[in-house]
């Protein structure tokens, strides 16, 4: 999920509001809870419903969340299930299938509402937009009845294909009545001399395209064109109004996972599964990969807990274990040389984070010894005739006392001793299959105090050590999705501070993060680093870090809610744009 390569947030009286929007949103899409009392990726935390989420605790209020990601290699979740057998059937529409697939950025917007009907909140409208554009609109009723298509942006540019225009153009030819919303493909084409296309697309005798009728959706001018003349090229005039009613839950929502089903019935049976997979391609995929972008993020709390000896680590640590920081030690425990390597690198360096400590593995060699036994009545006896037989103890023993009749049969010799081991109660035979030995050997992950050289516990460091262990795993694990910290800097040195910004700068090659934080300087070093990035005087192993990388966001509560602005940087590492009541002025009034 890359919405910026690194994004920090000061926060002033809100401080979890953007992490808490995510992760609502998970909640919404996974389990349909528009007003949960505890958001699980937050491990439970308690907000308290939807009614303590949206401004006031007016539940005649919106609550708008807005959600723009890239997708990269993980882009396209794709319900092109036919296309291959249907396009050279079906004409050019057939393109637009996997749509979805075609676009760099994707922006979700759900409106939450409360349904005094249902006594519930629920998802009143959906719009998404492809690179930028709207694209299409879900509505829903506060009855949760029948949620519709009540849009949809057929001058978008990943609808627009050279196929469709030379096949609409022939369709004109042709004499076929086509849709006023595709005209725009050939008006601009249109000659003098030719045909009359409106009348041509208007015609009641005329011939009904295909494609004529696989368009009898609304068609929506995105609200980037709202204000364009109806004159102007770039707009086009919507068709009369339409829409078309979908399955879905918790209100406007399509059900994720699966194809669009609708109300949508054409002439031609495969034409409507096209129509479904093309909508599914734009109402659905968006919010699958939303969904498993989500699922693989990672929140990490304010306050981390600290393990002891007497902590059992998880084989499956879930996401809600990364906010107490507990699933950290989870995911230790599972060994990883590669993994614990580079995670020693940055914490145990003298260059980089030189906390004083590292992860090592502790070896435990342990031999066992079997003794098969018919009475037992002291395990203290066992020892000690197991002792005596090894090291022939029982033999010297007997020797002796037959050494006065070398002549005794070996079975009074055999008698002899088994009434010596009788008499501690026990009956141990030397040849018994069940007696032997065996070794092992286990191996698990400790910290080491390179300073004293000792195994330690985590609840014997630095409480600021055992604070940001969480957040160096999570970094140099995270593949995909978003990583979340909270005050990274609790309980830290200045010195680590800074080099905290430094390790976050090196993960953002795999990662991105959203850093909840108050610390002046991890902000300089961000800074200092694009600095010396356009100077191009960057420490060799210091990946090159541009203005666009990063991106500051201050919170800052007021009468009408939470604002939030963007601190603008520019190439010199210099803010852009004014601090909102200054750049931690509190240390300048304290030098001055």
């Amino acid at each position: 999920m890359n919405i910026t390569k690194l994004k920090m947030v000061k926060p002033e009286g809100s401080r979890s509001t953007v992490l808490m929007a995510l992760f609502y949103v998970q909640q919404i899409l996974a389990k349909g809870q528009c007003d949960p009392q505890r958001i699980d990726a937050m491990g439970e935390r308690f907000v308290g419903g939807f009614r303590h989420l949206v401004r006031g605790k007016r539940l005649d209020e919106t609550l708008r969340i807005a959600i723009e990601f890239e997708l990269g290699e993980k882009l396209g979740a794709s319900y092109s299930e036919v296309s291959d057998l249907v396009i050279s059937e079906i004409g050019p529409i057939g393109n637009l299938i996997g749509l979805a697939q075609c676009a760099k950025t994707m922006k979700v917007t759900l409106d939450l509402s409360w349904s005094h009907p249902k006594n519930t909140a629920y998802v009143s409208c959906y719009t998404v937009e492809f690179d930028g554009v709207e694209m299409a609109e879900v509505t829903s009723d506060s009855g949760l009845k029948q949620p519709m298509i009540t849009g949809l942006n057929y001058q978008h540019p990943l609808l627009s294909h050279d196929e469709i225009e030379e096949w609409v153009s022939e369709q004109i030819e042709q004499g076929h009545a086509i849709h006023p919303s595709l005209l725009q493909y050939v008006l601009k084409n249109e000659d003098e001399e030719g045909p009359d296309l409106d009348e041509l697309a208007y015609s009641e005798e005329a011939p009904q395209s295909e494609l004529h009728e696989l368009t009898q959706i609304q068609p929506m001018v995105s609200k980037s064109h709202e204000s364009a003349s109806m004159n102007d090229d770039s707009s086009i005039a919507p068709a009369s109004f339409k829409t078309l009613g979908i399955k879905g839950f918790v209100g406007a929502l399509p059900r994720l996972g699966r194809s669009l089903e609708t109300s949508l019935s054409l002439s031609d049976d495969m034409n409507t599964r096209v129509v479904e997979e093309i909508l599914s391609d734009i109402l659905v995929a968006p919010l699958d990969n939303l969904l498993d972008l989500l699922d693989e993020s990672l929140c990490i709390g304010p306050l981390r807990h600290i393990t002891d000896s007497t902590y059992q680590a998880s084989a499956y640590p879930v996401q809600g274990d990364w906010y107490s920081g507990k699933a950290c030690w989870d995911v230790l425990a599972a060994k990883d040389p590669e993994r614990d390597t580079l995670i020693n690198h940055w914490i145990a360096d003298a260059d980089k984070l030189n906390l004083g400590y590292q992860l090592v593995y502790k070896m435990i060699e342990q031999k066992a010894k079997f003794v098969a036994a018919r009475k037992v009545s002291s395990l203290e006896k066992l020892q000690e005739i197991s002792e005596a037989w090894n090291d022939g103890s029982f033999e010297k023993e007997l020797a002796e006392k037959l050494g006065e009749n070398p002549n005794e049969s070996t079975k009074t010799r055999m008698g002899v001793l088994l009434e010596k081991i009788n008499e501690a109660g026990y009956a141990i035979k030397k040849a018994d299959p069940d007696y032997g030995e065996t070794s092992s050997q286990t191996t698990s992950l400790t910290l080491w105090d390179s300073l004293n050289e000792i195994e330690v516990a985590p609840s014997d460091i630095g409480v600021g050590v055992s604070q940001l262990l969480p957040l160096v795993v999570a970094s140099f694990i995270a593949k995909s999705g978003l990583v979340s910290c909270e005050q990274p800097e609790l309980h830290v040195h200045p010195r680590v501070q800074v080099a905290i910004g430094d390790m976050l700068l090196h993960a953002t090659e795999k990662t991105s993060f959203l850093i909840e934080t108050h610390s002046e300087h991890l902000v300089l070093r961000l800074l200092r680093r694009i600095r010396e990035t356009t100077e191009n005087r960057l420490p060799d192993d210091m990946p090159p870090v541009e203005p666009d990388d990063i991106s500051i966001i201050y919170l800052e509560p007021g009468e009408d809610g939470v604002s939030i602005r963007r601190i603008q940087i520019d190439e010199d590492g210099e803010f852009k744009s004014r601090w909102p009541q200054g750049f931690f002025p509190e240390r300048r009034e304290e030098l001055l």
